[in-house]
């Protein structure tokens, strides 16, 4: 029990330098030097490169031609042409809950997909 104590006791003392007087600031940045360096030479040894391509946006638009009759399936496909003209539509008439064209289900059923 005594051991604890007094690594607790420890544990504050480093906490309270640590942040009240950076007095590991130097330590921290030298060992966060050092682990971007490691970091880089695992990368270069491993050869092993990531990259996000965030030019490319696949728009997932799901069928509901089983579910939609024509007249509502034409207007779905002019709304999923982009995300930007469903967006509009979803900001719009997602709202008043009510549309000309669409049904209040296949209406409620649209603005709750996610594309």
């Amino acid at each position: 029990m005594k051991g604890w104590i007094v690594l607790a006791i420890v544990a504050g003392i480093v906490y309270y330098l640590d942040s009240e007087h950076d007095y590991f600031a130097d330590q921290k940045h030298y060992v966060a030097t050092e682990w971007n360096a490691i970091k880089k030479k695992f990368d270069e040894t491993t050869d092993i490169k990531i990259k996000k391509n965030v030019n490319k946006f696949e728009f997932n638009v799901p069928n509901l031609s089983d579910r939609l009759t024509r007249s509502e399936l034409e207007f779905y496909r002019t709304i999923t042409e982009s995300k930007e003209s469903f967006d509009a539509f979803k900001q719009t008439s997602c709202a008043t809950n009510s549309h000309p064209i669409l049904s209040k289900d296949n209406l409620r059923y649209i603005c709750d997909l996610v594309l």
